[in-house]
């Protein structure tokens, strides 16, 4: 699926985690909670390996200016499980 910028959606994608400390090697078996997760914004674009997603977008930007954008987040796309169009 395409999606043009100022689209919204919702990324769900997995994160990398870490627990420091000593345990026992096997608490972590089968032990995937707290590492997916949702990320909802509107489509800034993409590049080879990421896809952009802003907070924040300016609804009407003055002729042929750029939009102002906020809080601009990247996924890498070998993260992503699935995205949705909201």
């Amino acid at each position: 699926m395409k999606y043009k910028r100022g689209d919204k959606i919702e990324i769900i994608w997995v994160d990398s985690s870490h627990e420091g400390g000593w345990h026992k090697e096997d608490r972590w078996d089968n032990n995937e909670r707290g590492i997916d997760f949702k990320t909802c914004g509107y489509f800034l674009g993409k590049t080879k390996r990421t896809i952009q997603v802003v907070q924040s977008m300016e609804t009407n930007p003055e002729p042929d200016a750029k939009r102002q954008v906020d809080a601009m987040m990247q996924i890498p796309k070998v993260a992503i499980i699935k995205i949705k169009r909201l």
